[in-house]
């Protein structure tokens, strides 16, 4: 390709939509948009994610729910949301080819080792095309925080920060037409599954998010501390955003603003909100410490279990995960997760206890098959 050509190619920023497919407090949307330039959003179904054991056909159901919702707003202001299949740094070069990137936009994803492989090779990518990669922190979480011993003040002091509201409205669209290339198609097969209503599972997108946290707030706050612990009244009495919060249909700090906001309004349920509020600051604890110390994907936190739950009894394995232990809270719990993709904390920790500690099996041996139900 000629100087002239590369000159001639419209510039673009990429807004890189991953575990934050929602319309409201989105940084890199804000940003995207502020640059000036035409904006391509852009969310990749990546086949070494798929293909990760922790992986399930319902986690991209969910997804592509949510992109549904995503892209149907976006329409309203000529935007699309490219919805596509393959490896990003492939299609990072395919729209390279026809437009000049100038700079993409997102989330910082605490994923596995592979998503942190990938974002490495898309920083060393940016770098040798003069692509600037700008990535925003997610709902507190800090990269590369050293010491965790002033992270709770840090979370509290992100958490009461005003909310960012992209300027939508004011969004350049990119034009998409040259960009038909089939190879990044979804394939039929997975196009079909992802598309497929199930009916037991909760539905993704930032508009149900909004649905389910209202009525926890106005409504089923009331169960919660009572039925947190409870198998099947936690069903109601939980918010059940977890999916939400993990797809980022909403912000932990959209939550935690709006949660605060109802005790101010109705001082009766203060009680049971802070007894949620200290879950929202559990929940982003544990990913920190993930991201502190992500050798825990692969080894034992403590080095002093090296040495035992080290014989696989494959018989106990199987039954483990088929639901067929013979005890019936242990076996329900799975099942209902088998059908439902949800069940309560109490519940999970069970699980994984009843593994490790009853049956006497590596927690490697069960971590796969949670991850890939939950």
């Amino acid at each position: 390709m000629n100087v002239l050509s590369i000159m001639d190619k419209q510039k673009v920023v990429v807004l890189w939509f991953k575990r934050d497919l929602r319309i409201t407090d989105h940084r890199p949307a804000a940003m995207a948009i502020a640059h000036g330039l035409p904006v391509l959003c852009l969310y990749v179904y990546e086949p070494d994610l798929l293909q990760h054991p922790d992986s399930d056909i319902r986690h991209w159901r969910f997804a592509h729910q949510s992109i549904g919702q995503l892209d149907q707003y976006l329409q309203t202001f000529h935007q699309r949301v490219l919805e596509w299949y393959g490896n990003v740094l492939d299609v990072l070069e395919y729209i390279q080819r026809h437009y000049s990137i100038e700079a993409i936009y997102s989330h910082e994803e605490i994923g596995v080792g592979i998503s942190f492989e990938r974002d490495k090779a898309v920083a060393k990518w940016c770098h040798h095309h003069g692509a600037k990669w700008i990535e925003s922190p997610t709902n507190g979480i800090i990269r590369g925080l050293k010491s965790r011993k002033s992270w709770q003040t840090k979370w509290y002091d992100t958490m009461r920060a005003e909310i960012v509201h992209p300027d939508w409205i004011h969004i350049r669209p990119a034009p998409i037409t040259l960009l038909n290339n089939k190879d990044f198609e979804l394939p039929p097969e997975f196009k079909a599954a992802v598309a497929r209503h199930e009916p037991l599972f909760q539905f993704g997108g930032f508009l149900h998010a909004r649905e389910v946290l209202a009525s926890f707030l106005h409504n089923r706050i009331w169960q919660y501390s009572s039925s947190i612990s409870k198998p099947h009244e936690s069903r109601d009495g939980c918010s059940r955003l977890s999916a939400h919060l993990a797809w980022g249909n909403l912000s932990i700090r959209e939550v935690y603003q709006a949660a605060v906001s109802a005790a101010g309004q109705y001082p009766p349920k203060s009680r049971q909100i802070q007894f949620f509020i200290t879950r929202l600051f559990w929940h982003c604890h544990f990913i920190q410490k993930f991201e502190s110390h992500s050798t825990m994907e692969f080894e034992n936190v403590n080095k002093g279990y090296d040495l035992i739950r080290n014989d696989r009894n494959e018989f106990y394995i199987e039954a483990w995960r088929n639901g067929q232990t013979g005890y019936p809270l242990v076996d329900a719990s799975m099942e209902c997760l088998r059908q439902t993709g949800y069940i309560n904390f109490r519940m999970r920790a069970m699980l994984v206890s009843f593994l490790t500690h009853n049956l006497w099996q590596h927690w490697e041996t069960g971590v796969h098959h949670l991850a890939s139900l939950f």
